[in-house]
């Protein structure tokens, strides 16, 4: 199962595209009328702007602190994932930092908890994206 990370902003930001051949940060933007099967509809205010951000995974699993598994980096594919992670999370630093407005927030869930009851509020300082060892939790609203 993989994590997905939504952000809730009055910004409207660029979406970028999944490139299979260049895996990277991707933005998509979630309508209504076209991704009724994403309940975070539930989790909007005011009719803000919701944006599904994925990581080189494909996914949100890239989101996770690189330390959060146990790497061998000295295996060729673990240290190529965790040096992914780490871009990963420096690029989704960049975005937050340019598009982000008072008011905006982030939730991470687990595929499938889309729309479930938030568990925590939490004023969130964007640098920690940075730290490698910062690990986010699932279903809490991360105002930034």
């Amino acid at each position: 199962m993989c994590w997905a990370m939504y952000l809730f902003t009055d910004n409207v930001i660029d979406e970028i595209k999944w490139d299979d051949n260049n895996p990277g940060l991707f933005i998509e933007k979630i309508y209504k009328e076209k991704n009724m099967d994403y309940n975070v509809n539930n989790w909007n205010e005011n009719n803000k702007n919701i944006y599904y951000i994925g990581s080189s995974q494909g996914c949100g699993c890239g989101w996770q602190s690189p330390n959060h598994e146990f790497l061998d980096l000295n295996d060729e594919d673990e240290k190529k994932e965790y040096e992914n992670k780490i871009k990963d999370r420096i690029e989704l630093f960049k975005i937050l930092n340019k598009n982000i407005n008072n008011g905006s927030f982030f939730i991470i869930c687990w595929e499938g908890d889309q729309g479930n009851e938030i568990k925590q509020i939490l004023n969130f300082n964007i640098e920690l994206i940075k730290d490698d060892n910062y690990q986010f939790e699932e279903l809490i609203k991360y105002m930034i």
